[in-house]
């Protein structure tokens, strides 16, 4: 959501009408996650094949192609989803467990979780 977001927001920048399908924008968000917390990790790239690279140093080069696709106007690629996705990758990283404590919180105060959660009973 946060991605389509990014897209919705860079279409009405530029005032384009240039609409996007897919989940580019979700897999850039794990990419993003995945290099928080293993830019040592490998990876690959499919038009390059036997060359090895550290996730860690080859994402932000993406998203550095992607800013510029941002900044030149380029519409083949959504560039905005991509960058809105490895943002909330980045961020979720960073703050995400913050989040899962409140919901437990709230779902403890509501009477929806705890030792008696196994005695819902869903259709």
């Amino acid at each position: 959501m946060v991605s389509s977001l990014a897209s919705y927001g860079g279409r009405l920048a530029r005032n384009g009408a240039n609409y996007s399908l897919g989940a580019s924008g979700a897999a850039w968000a794990c990419v993003a996650a995945f290099t928080m917390h293993y830019p040592g990790g490998p990876a690959k790239l499919i038009f390059l094949p036997g060359v090895n690279f550290e996730v860690g140093l080859l994402v932000p080069v993406l998203m550095g192609a992607d800013a510029l696709g941002v900044l030149k106007n380029w519409q083949h690629w959504d560039h905005h989803r991509h960058l809105g996705g490895a943002l909330f990758g980045k961020l979720y990283t960073i703050s995400g467990h913050h989040l899962w404590d409140r919901r437990d919180k709230v779902l403890h105060a509501m009477g929806l979780a705890g030792d008696d959660i196994e005695d819902l009973k869903f259709p």
